[in-house]
């Protein structure tokens, strides 16, 4: 394998933590057995001769380079803040969280545990509506990260809150992984390199 072929391999290993799995566990198996349990993993599209050779220079290559890739630690604890800006407080058997009005601002704050620089790389919010669907928000303009890590996001409930009055589960996401879905599985748990928070808001209209 080249220098430019290593490469690609190595960064993939850096991002797909199912890969590493793979690669760690391939490095754990005798030798004679690495073709044979990386081609019981796959499904062949080809000749099953095709397949081993293949695989075989895979498995050695990313076995190879998972003992140069170091795993990453887990992303540092965040803890939720807020929100802030609402009307009042919103309790219920099991959650609590803020009533607002179109007129207010939604704030909430993602604070680490530990001043972090590059740790997190992803801010994302899902409004979970009285349809149960958890759907990603464009909020690019109203997020900003502090020097110290920490994550803010202030906008107008007007603005979060389009499908009118209600109550709403706020899903809040902070991740490592820049692909990040467009709807969320709440039942769905989060890796290591993900942190997902969530908080309960009754939008209420003007008349109320």
């Amino acid at each position: 394998m080249n220098e430019s072929e290593r490469s690609v391999v190595e960064a993939h290993l850096v991002r797909c933590r199912e890969c590493r799995d793979f690669a760690a566990d391939l490095a754990d198996s005798p030798p004679e057995q690495m073709v044979t349990r990386a081609t019981e993993a796959l499904t062949p599209r080809r000749s099953r001769r095709w397949v081993a050779v293949a695989v075989g220079a895979f498995a050695a290559a990313a076995a190879a380079l998972f003992l140069l890739v170091p795993a990453q630690p887990d992303l540092v604890s965040y803890t939720l803040r807020g929100p802030f800006g609402g009307e009042a407080r919103l309790r219920g058997p099991t959650d609590e969280g803020a009533i607002f009005r179109a007129d207010n601002q939604f704030e909430l704050v993602l604070a680490p545990a530990r001043a972090t620089r590059n740790d997190a790389t992803m801010f994302a919010l899902f409004i979970e509506g009285p349809d149960g669907t958890a759907r990603r928000t464009a909020i690019d303009e109203y997020v900003e990260k502090t020097g110290e890590g920490a994550w803010h996001l202030e906008i107008p409930a007007a603005e979060l809150f389009r499908h009118g009055a209600g109550i709403y589960t706020v899903h809040v996401l902070v991740s490592r992984s820049r692909l990040l879905p467009d709807t969320l599985d709440p039942t769905k748990a989060p890796n290591n390199e993900t942190q997902h928070f969530k908080t309960r808001v009754r939008f209420m209209s003007e008349k109320e």
